[in-house]
């Protein structure tokens, strides 16, 4: 089958999608307030397959307890937007946990920020026992799923820096 890769959307056109699809489903479309949407967004970066898992998620909880705020949605998609995002794109169950393990160390280990790819390399090589490239594939498929955001630093601009988003 064809498959074709959408670029992310606005700020509008996430609020946009988000709307007609409640509408779809004969559903409110102000569940959300804007603080909501704008929340929503900034999760997803604006990544069509992750606004539809964050959206998810909280019109679960609206549907179970008949109302969600802001607050309630921030908790809910801190908790468990990252996981449900790797299950939403990974079939393989131990290449989830792998992914997963990977997302704790930078945020446990590392705060979240690491300054230089080749000290995650050397940390992944002695806790996990991956090799270079794999530890590569793991992190630019971490940045294609909207998780991980990689950007050039050091003094000569040559280190990547990977960052939690």
């Amino acid at each position: 089958f064809h498959r074709e890769r959408l670029d992310s959307f606005t700020q509008k056109e996430t609020i946009r999608l988000i709307k007609e699809r409640i509408k779809m489903a004969n559903g409110n479309e102000e569940i959300f307030d804007k603080e909501t949407y704008k929340l929503i967004f900034e999760y997803s970066r604006g990544i069509p397959r992750n606004i539809i898992v964050a959206c998810r998620e909280l019109i679960d909880f609206y549907i179970r307890h008949k109302s969600i705020d802001y607050n309630k949605a921030k908790e809910l998609l801190n908790e468990e937007y990252i996981e449900k995002i790797i299950s939403d794109r990974v079939e393989n169950v131990t290449q989830r946990k792998l992914y997963l393990k990977v997302i704790n160390i930078i945020k446990n280990d590392f705060n979240g920020y690491v300054k230089k790819q080749s000290l995650l390399y050397s940390f992944f090589q002695k806790k996990l026992n991956t090799g270079k490239n794999k530890t590569a594939r793991l992190i630019k498929d971490l940045q294609k799923f909207g998780i991980l955001d990689i950007s050039q630093g050091g003094e000569r601009h040559r280190d990547k820096i990977i960052s939690l988003k």
